[in-house]
């Protein structure tokens, strides 16, 4: 599946299967879910600094990735998947926050790191 992630302020295109199953995780998801039904139901499409785009949550022209496999997934596609090499933590994390949003990603990003550098 090929997705182009498209908001006001954010274009990016990547290939991820079941990325598309991110729109049906929000509404369950711990962190998205609240904001995610007063968006959804009460016919608006922005709550304070989140948007619901095409079925979507951004957050500041980030896309919020609910709690599912693609945070890690993302954040070693991010931190080791590029051309140029593996990244340090703070350049992984600076990478992640550029394009994504959830609440404990520099946790998260920091953790996942740690064990990838020990894998290595």
């Amino acid at each position: 599946m090929h997705l182009v992630v498209a908001a006001p302020y954010f274009l990016s295109s990547t290939e991820v299967i079941g990325f598309e199953k991110i729109k049906d995780s929000y509404e369950l998801c711990p962190n998205f879910g609240n904001i995610f039904t007063v968006i959804r139901y009460n016919l608006t499409y922005e709550v304070d600094d989140f948007l619901l785009q095409d079925g979507y949550l951004f957050r500041s022209r980030k896309l919020c990735i609910p709690c599912t496999f693609l945070r890690e997934f993302l954040v070693w596609e991010l931190h080791a998947g590029g051309l140029v090499g593996y990244f340090g933590r703070n350049k992984t994390i600076e990478v992640v926050v550029h394009r994504f949003y959830w609440p404990s990603l520099y946790i998260d990003v920091t953790r996942l790191v740690g064990q990838i550098a020990h894998v290595n």
